[in-house]
């Protein structure tokens, strides 16, 4: 999909996956654990985005994650607005 949006928009597009991979390695870390959405953290874009940048990822699978996601109206931003 980032590709299609590249093609589609005459600015610079910044992928989360591309800027990750320039922190990381910045940063020495060889492998990096991927915690997100249930969407992110299952379909292959933002993965094998990473690992297109020579970036091992590790996901937990699927059965030992828990079925919660996460509610952004919780923690700091509760009552907020």
């Amino acid at each position: 999909m980032a590709g299609e949006i590249e093609d589609a928009i005459a600015v610079p597009f910044l992928h989360l996956a591309d800027i990750t991979a320039v922190a990381v390695a910045n940063a020495g870390i060889g492998t990096i654990g991927l915690l997100g959405a249930q969407f992110t953290m299952e379909e292959d874009f933002s993965i094998e985005h990473l690992k297109s940048q020579r970036l091992p990822v590790v996901v937990s699978l699927a059965g030992r994650r828990g079925n919660r996601q996460p509610n952004h109206l919780e923690g700091t931003g509760a009552g907020c607005i």
